[in-house]
């Protein structure tokens, strides 16, 4: 209804601001993750991983907030403020709220379990449970929280289901509250 479609001249970029802002924010920021992953993994990581960061990165611009929400007041009872309206949403007309809890940094770290334990087998009980991963993005052919997970040892990526981030993995109980070696840090030592 009263749109038009019109088209760039060679060269100038100027005539569609709005689209080329949003590319380069897209690209920047997924080059600043690809760089970092590679200083974090220098020899899992290569430039050829660049469409895993672009996607990974528009994945997430597309799913974050975009409207921020001043609570109301019901009675005594005040509703606390919140970020709605992402843009996934607006493109699909719908309310999507996607899940931030499922998107990692790219080239983070993650735990994948072993294929023999994810197939329900027999497994030795002194060998590795889980192997390192990293995680790339989420798979767009299957649920939204499924990531893609580069092979350090094989240079394979695949979908896994069976995936738990390196920062998320709970410390035993002996552990909580304590350093590396075992001791309270030196805030909470009396």
């Amino acid at each position: 209804a009263g749109q038009t479609l019109s088209f760039c001249g060679v060269n100038a970029h100027h005539q569609n601001g709005k689209a080329e802002n949003r590319i380069k924010d897209i690209t920047t920021n997924a080059r600043t993750a690809l760089l970092r992953a590679a200083h974090r993994w220098p020899k899992a990581i290569h430039p050829s991983l660049w469409p895993a960061a672009l996607k990974h990165y528009t994945n997430l611009r597309n799913s974050l907030p975009t409207e921020y929400k001043l609570g109301g007041k019901q009675g005594k009872k005040k509703e606390p403020d919140k970020y709605v309206n992402s843009s996934l949403s607006q493109f699909c007309g719908a309310k999507v709220e996607p899940n931030l809890n499922h998107f990692h940094p790219f080239g983070s770290p993650v735990y994948v379990l072993e294929n023999a334990l994810q197939q329900q087998k027999a497994h030795n009980k002194w060998s590795d449970r889980s192997r390192v991963g990293i995680f790339l993005c989420h798979s767009p052919q299957h649920a939204s929280y499924v990531p893609l997970v580069l092979n350090t040892q094989s240079g394979n990526v695949s979908p896994q289901f069976h995936v738990q981030e390196g920062r998320k993995i709970p410390l035993p109980l002996a552990m909580e509250g304590k350093d590396a070696v075992g001791r309270k840090p030196t805030s909470q030592r009396r």
